[in-house]
C-alpha cells in the first residue's frame, strides 16, 4: 500500500496484477457507486432516458407482463414473493417513464427489451 497524489491510497495485489483499487479521500455515496457500476456492466442497455438499465431479474420478469397472469401467478412461477414481483414491476414502470403494463410492454418491444 502507498499514498498517492491528493491523499488517495492505492492498493496493488502485486506488481504484475492488473487488478488495482483505489479509494478517494472522499468517499462516495453507495448509490453513486452502485449507479456507476451497473452502466458499466450494461451501457448498451438502458432506459430511453439515459436512466439505470433494467436488472437480470427484472428482465426476467418483463415477458410475464406481456400474460394476463396476477402477480401472485408471476411469483410462483419464478419462485419468488409476489410483494418481490410488484416491487419489481413498479420499478420497471419507472425505469421505462410509463405506468400499467400495456404501456411498459409496447416501450419495452419498441428499444428491443422484449421480443416482437
Amino acid at each position: 500500500m502507498k499514498q498517492a497524489q491528493g491523499g488517495a491510497v492505492e492498493v496493488t495485489a502485486d506488481r504484475d496484477s492488473k487488478c488495482q483499487r483505489r479509494a478517494a479521500t472522499r468517499p462516495t455515496s453507495l448509490a453513486t457507486r452502485l449507479t456507476a457500476q451497473a452502466r458499466a456492466w450494461y451501457p448498451e442497455r438502458g432506459t430511453p432516458t439515459g436512466g439505470l438499465p433494467l436488472t437480470p431479474a427484472k428482465l426476467r420478469l418483463l415477458p410475464y407482463l406481456q400474460t394476463h397472469l396476477t402477480a401472485e401467478q408471476i411469483a410462483e412461477q419464478l419462485s419468488v414473493s409476489s410483494w418481490t414481483v410488484k416491487t419489481q414491476v413498479k420499478s420497471i414502470y419507472r425505469r421505462l417513464g410509463v405506468s400499467s403494463r400495456n404501456d411498459a410492454v409496447h416501450k419495452a418491444t419498441t428499444i428491443g427489451l422484449l421480443g416482437a
